[in-house]
C-alpha cells in the first residue's frame, strides 16, 4: 500500500469537532412529517429535529420516515418522539475512533455531534470521514465496535480487540517504507484510544456504583515514550493525573474519589494489555496524582534539588502528553514546567549528568557491541538502551533548552533545525538513524511473536545481514557524534537563558 493510501497518523489524534459537517436542514419538534418529506425531498438526506429551546432533540433519515408510517402514522400527524438509537449523540470532544466506533456499532451514516450544552454543532458523515479515514483506521473502529458489542475479543476485553490490529499494521507499514515515526506515532493512538475507552468506562462504573461524577475537570496525562506518540508493541503504563483545584471544605472528597478513579483505570488498563509500571509512574501514586497547585509546587521542588530520582521525574515529565478530560491543565503545567526547568541554574547541567554515561551499542573497535548475561556475553544490541534512548535523550535535552514545546523525536530535530541549533545534515543524519533503529527493533518485535521469552528490546547480530548491521553501525556514529556535540551545544542554550533571565 502506498504511504498516500494510508490515514495519516495525526488523524488518530482527531476530535469529532474536527470533521463536523453543519446539517443541511432542521425542524421543530412540533412540525408534522410533511415538512420533513419536504425537506428530504430536496435532496438532504437527514434532517435535525430540534427542542424548542434550541438544543438537539434527534436525527431523521429515510428509514426513519418508513418506520413512523410502519406504525401507522400519516404525513399529516407531527412528529412522534425518537425512535430509539435516533437520539444518539456524539461529544465535540471524541475522538474519531470513537465516534467511528459509535456510528458502526448503531449502523449509522452519520451521527450527531453536540457541545457541552447539548447544541448540534453538525454531523459526523461516513462519507467525509471515509475520504481520510481509509485503510486500518475503519478497520480498528470496526474492531472497537464489534468489541464494545461482543464484550471484547477471546479474552472478554474491548480494548485488546483494537490492539490487536496493531502488529498487522506495523507489519504493513514497515513493508511499504512509511516512516517509523508515522508508524510509532499510529500504534500510540490506537493505545491512547484504547486510554480514553478505560477512563471512560471507569466514569461509568463509579456513577453506577454510587461515587457520582467527576466532582472537578482532570486532565489524563500519558508519559515517555506515550508522550512522544513513539509506543513500541510492547509498553506498559506510564500515566498521572492533573486535577482542579477543589473548595478548602471538599479536598478530601475529592480526593477520595480520583485515589478510586485511578484504580479503575490502572485496573482496566492492565486488563487490556498494559502492565502496571513498575516504577509505579502511575496516577495510582500520590506523587503521579496532584491538583494543578500542588503539581507545580512539586515539580518546583524536583527542579530545585535536582536529586537523580527527581530529576527522572521531571525528564518523565516532560515528554507529557494529553489523553483525555481538560486539555489546558495540560498545557498550563507543560508551558510552567518548561520555565521551571530553563530558569532554574544547573538543572539542565544536572539532567545533562545522570544521562551523560547513556552511550552507543558500539565497542572500542567500532563493532556492534555484545550484551552481557551470566554466562559472558552474547552477540545482541539493546537496540532501546543503546541506540534509541541516547538520541532521544539528546533531542530532549536541547528542545527544553532551546523552549521548544515539541514532544516526539523527529519533530524537535525539525524544529532545532529550523532555529539553528543544529545543522540540516545533522538534522537529517539523527532522523534517519531515529527511523532505522525504530523500524529494525519493530521488526524485531514483529518477529519474536513466533518465539516466546525473547526479549522485546535485544536483537540478535545474526538477525541482520551485513548490509544492515552496516547500516546501523554507521547511524550509531552519527548518534555518538551528536552525543559527543551535546556539552557544547547546552553550552551554548544555557548562555540564552542567562540572557533571556537577565531581560526580564
Amino acid at each position: 500500500m502506498a504511504a498516500e493510501h494510508y490515514p495519516p497518523h495525526w488523524l488518530y489524534q482527531s476530535q469529532a469537532r474536527d470533521f463536523v459537517e453543519p446539517p443541511t436542514a432542521s425542524v421543530r419538534q412540533d412540525a408534522r412529517i410533511s415538512d420533513v418529506v419536504s425537506v428530504m425531498s430536496s435532496n438532504t438526506s437527514h434532517v435535525a429535529v430540534m427542542q424548542p429551546d434550541g438544543t438537539f432533540s434527534h436525527l431523521a433519515e429515510a428509514h426513519t420516515i418508513v418506520q413512523w408510517f410502519a406504525r401507522g402514522l400519516s404525513l399529516s400527524d407531527r412528529l412522534p418522539p425518537p425512535v430509539p438509537n435516533a437520539s444518539q449523540t456524539i461529544p465535540a470532544h471524541a475522538s474519531v475512533l470513537t465516534a467511528l466506533s459509535h456510528m458502526i456499532a448503531l449502523e449509522r451514516s452519520a451521527i450527531p455531534v453536540v457541545d457541552g450544552d447539548g447544541r448540534l454543532l453538525g454531523l459526523f458523515n461516513r462519507d467525509r470521514i471515509l475520504t481520510r479515514a481509509s485503510g486500518f483506521l475503519w478497520d480498528v473502529a470496526q474492531a472497537g465496535a464489534q468489541g464494545a458489542a461482543s464484550g471484547g475479543d477471546s479474552t472478554g476485553n474491548p480494548g485488546t480487540a483494537m490492539r490487536q490490529w496493531q502488529l498487522a499494521i506495523a507489519e504493513t507499514m514497515l513493508d511499504d517504507e512509511i516512516p517509523a515515526e508515522a508508524i510509532l506515532a499510529t500504534i500510540t493512538g490506537i493505545n491512547n484510544e484504547v486510554h480514553r475507552r478505560v477512563l471512560a468506562d471507569a466514569i461509568t462504573a463509579l456513577e453506577n456504583d454510587g461515587w457520582g461524577t467527576p466532582p472537578l475537570p482532570f486532565s489524563f496525562l500519558v508519559l515517555g515514550s506515550s508522550g512522544r506518540m513513539e509506543n513500541f508493541l510492547d509498553t506498559d503504563q506510564d500515566n498521572a493525573l492533573i486535577i482542579g483545584e477543589p473548595e478548602p471544605n471538599s479536598r478530601e472528597a475529592t480526593q477520595t474519589y480520583f485515589i478510586a478513579f485511578a484504580e479503575r483505570i490502572a485496573d482496566g488498563l492492565a486488563a487490556s494489555g498494559f502492565p502496571h509500571c513498575k516504577g509505579n509512574m502511575m496516577g495510582t501514586s500520590p506523587v503521579w496524582r496532584k491538583t494543578a497547585d500542588e503539581w507545580r509546587r512539586q515539580i518546583r521542588t524536583w527542579v530545585r534539588r535536582k536529586e537523580p530520582v527527581l530529576l527522572m521525574n521531571c525528564d518523565a515529565l516532560l515528554d507529557m502528553s494529553h489523553v483525555a478530560g481538560h486539555e489546558h491543565l495540560a498545557k498550563d503545567l507543560h508551558r510552567d514546567l518548561l520555565d521551571m526547568v530553563r530558569r532554574e541554574p544547573g538543572f539542565l547541567r544536572a539532567l545533562y549528568g545522570i544521562e551523560e554515561d547513556h552511550g552507543v551499542g558500539l565497542d572500542w573497535l567500532g563493532r556492534l557491541a555484545r550484551e552481557k548475561d551470566d554466562f559472558g556475553s552474547v552477540a545482541e544490541l539493546n537496540l532501546k538502551l543503546k541506540g534509541l534512548l541516547p538520541l532521544i535523550e539528546g533531542a530532549r535535552l536541547l528542545a527544553v533548552s532551546t523552549g521548544l514545546t515539541e514532544t516526539s523525536t523527529v519533530a524537535r530535530f525539525r524544529k532545532l533545525c529550523k532555529v539553528g541549533v543544529i545543522h540540516e545534515d545533522t538534522m537529517a543524519d539523527l532522523i534517519f538513524a531515529f527511523r532505522m533503529i525504530a523500524a529494525r527493533l519493530l521488526r524485531h518485535q514483529i518477529a519474536m511473536r513466533q518465539l516466546p521469552g525473547s526479549s522485546p528490546i535485544r536483537v540478535a547480530h545474526a538477525s541482520m545481514s551485513r548490509a544492515q548491521q552496516a547500516a546501523l553501525r554507521a547511524a550509531l556514529r552519527d548518534i555518538a557524534r551528536f552525543r559527543s556535540q551535546l556539552p557544547s551545544l547546552l553550552e551554548s542554550a544555557a548562555m540564552r537563558a542567562v540572557e533571556v533571565r537577565a531581560q526580564d
